[in-house]
């Protein structure tokens, strides 16, 4: 029981530092679209 418990966690923790990079991403590519209808 335990141990799922804490192999519950790592995934919980690996997607949502997935997660993190991934709005991170799209925060980028949203930047640079904005640059580009700046210019």
């Amino acid at each position: 029981m335990l141990k799922r418990c804490e192999n519950f966690m790592k995934c919980y923790f690996f997607s949502e530092r997935l997660l993190g990079v991934i709005r991170k991403i799209c925060l980028f590519f949203k930047n640079i679209r904005n640059a580009f209808i700046l210019f």
